[in-house]
């Protein structure tokens, strides 16, 4: 089994970074894909990349321009440290919450996380600034980072199980799903 292999020697690495291919909904459903399977059972790092030719242009670097979504969870705390590990190469981060209007969530909730992520970014060097959107946040997560030109989507995952992510969904499976660009996922 694909998967199992992978996460056994995925033990010796620091990060998995893997393609991202499109599969049926049925198969989905019912298997389940290699790279979902990663992704919900990982204690790394998985860097998703759907490889597509026109994403993969000349003079552009992975982690210049990075969109980090946060919820201020454990998981998005970790990405942010992350993130601050890759400093020498990230030139600016634009620091993402969403208010889900489903979820009636409260603006002042998230005011306190992305100023204090702001900080933290940005008294180690890094440029960043932060936005607070409102709506879905899967949908928004990928339209602002089309709308800034990031090169990448750093978010954080909190590594539901199979059954609650077929009933609910997680808004990292989702990012991974709806954009062309690279997630990088951390658990």
């Amino acid at each position: 089994i694909p998967e199992y292999e992978i996460l056994e020697a995925a033990e010796e690495v620091d990060i998995i970074a893997m393609g991202k291919p499109t599969s049926g909904i049925l198969k989905k459903l019912f298997m389940g894909s290699t790279t979902m399977n990663i992704l919900a059972h990982s204690r790394k790092p998985v860097l998703f990349s759907k490889f597509e030719e026109e994403n993969l242009y000349p003079g552009q670097c992975l982690f210049c321009k990075v969109l980090f979504a946060t919820d201020g969870s454990a998981p998005c705390m970790r990405a942010k440290e992350l993130i601050k590990e890759l400093a020498p190469v990230v030139e600016k981060v634009e620091v993402v919450s969403v208010v889900n209007t489903r979820r009636k969530e409260e603006e002042s909730y998230f005011k306190p996380i992305l100023d204090d992520v702001l900080a933290e970014f940005r008294g180690i060097g890094i440029e960043a600034d932060a936005h607070l959107l409102s709506g879905k946040p899967s949908q928004e997560i990928v339209s602002f980072a089309y709308s800034v030109g990031a090169n990448i989507i750093v978010i954080g995952s909190t590594g539901k199980d199979a059954v609650e992510d077929l009933l609910i969904g997680s808004t990292s499976h989702r990012v991974i799903e709806k954009t062309k660009l690279p997630v990088l996922v951390v658990p």
